[in-house]
């Protein structure tokens, strides 16, 4: 392969590389596109089971009130 080809396609490469990172919202506070979004924290809370108080957990024990 000549160098003229090689040179050409990895500066061609690095244009599109440049390019994505222009595009992509990573690291700006904003969410990333639909296939690789992340959930927000509200989100995550809300898909989360609720949670029993320990007093729930504890077995009574017959006889107290």
């Amino acid at each position: 392969m000549s160098d003229r080809v090689f040179f050409s396609l990895t500066a061609l490469a690095t244009l599109f590389m440049v390019a994505l990172a222009l595009v992509a919202p990573q690291g700006e506070g904003r969410r990333s596109p639909a296939p690789f979004g992340h959930e927000t924290a509200a989100e995550a809370l809300a898909r989360q089971p609720k949670l029993r108080p320990a007093s729930d957990l504890q077995p009574k024990k017959p006889g107290l009130l």
